[in-house]
């Protein structure tokens, strides 16, 4: 079950994050609903629930620069995600571990290079243990105040 593309659905949830020095940690909680026809039928049917708790805590260590002078330094972190997620009506779950290192580019854009690797599941997923390259970019102050 996912919303990644090949179901249409809702999540929300919860993140929180914390800055200790060089580390930083996160954890994330959210319910997804899908709306998939597929799932609308009996429960029995062998499809995974269409709605889940879905979580994640991670971590990520701050390697270089060494000193750190400004959010415009390009930061080099080393990344462990886990990650995991409990269908709630079958009960069918799953728990994946993600190391991975990471590019920090202004604060705002991440390049992340790493595997995902299944440590426990009662369902079947099209993809257990796999390797990615992403990049990912946050829109910071996208709705701040003009100045009057």
């Amino acid at each position: 079950m996912s919303l990644d593309g090949d179901n249409s659905g809702i999540q929300a949830g919860i993140i929180a994050t914390q800055l200790v020095h060089k580390l930083a940690i996160s954890g994330s909680a959210s319910l997804m609903r899908v709306f998939d026809e597929k799932f609308k039928s009996n429960l029995n049917s062998g499809m995974h629930d269409k709605n889940a708790l879905a979580y994640k805590f991670s971590m990520g260590y701050l390697l270089l620069p060494r000193t750190y002078s400004g959010y415009n330094q390009v930061n080099l972190n080393i990344y462990l995600e886990i990650l995991g997620m409990k269908g709630l009506e079958k009960g069918g779950y799953y728990l994946d571990l993600g190391p991975a290192i990471q590019l920090i580019f202004a604060s705002a854009t991440k390049l992340n290079l790493g595997a995902r690797f299944e440590t426990a599941a009662n369902i079947e997923r099209l993809s257990g243990n796999s390797y990615y390259l992403s990049v990912e970019t946050s829109f910071l102050n996208v709705l701040k105040a003009r100045p009057r």
